[in-house]
């Protein structure tokens, strides 16, 4: 009988335990992405770069991207060590939107940039002081 209560008693441990930590990650549990960060793509024209700044409340993001085709508003989410937002920018062929998706881990990223026509490999490193 004291066998089969001690048992009980570290399950009901254990569950309590992962319970709350599953709730402590569910609410706070967000990667910081705020900051300037580079990201580093290849395509068809070559290795280029474009400067990312994001601000953070929460989950949600908002921000600019900088590059060859000027600078241009995002807004995205986070979940976890992932990372989503959209770039929507006006061309002479028509608009043009780019979902980026990528894992962030520290001050860097990994991640692919791309619509329904193509996708891109980038990688990304967040500029010192960021945070």
């Amino acid at each position: 009988m004291k066998r089969r209560n001690q048992v009980f008693a570290l399950t009901l441990a254990l569950g309590l335990g992962l319970f709350i930590g599953s709730v402590a990650m569910a609410q706070g549990g967000a990667a910081n992405v705020a900051g300037t960060w580079t990201l580093t793509m290849t395509g068809q024209r070559g290795t280029f770069e474009q400067t990312l700044k994001l601000e953070q409340k929460g989950d949600a993001v908002t921000g600019t991207i900088t590059g060859r085709m000027g600078e241009t508003p995002v807004k995205g989410s986070v979940k976890g060590d992932a990372l989503t937002f959209s770039v929507t920018r006006e061309t002479p062929r028509g608009t043009f939107t780019m979902d980026y998706k990528a894992t962030v881990s520290g001050d860097t990223m990994k991640g692919t940039a791309g619509n329904e026509r193509f996708s891109l490999d980038f990688t990304g490193k967040r500029a010192a002081g960021g945070q």
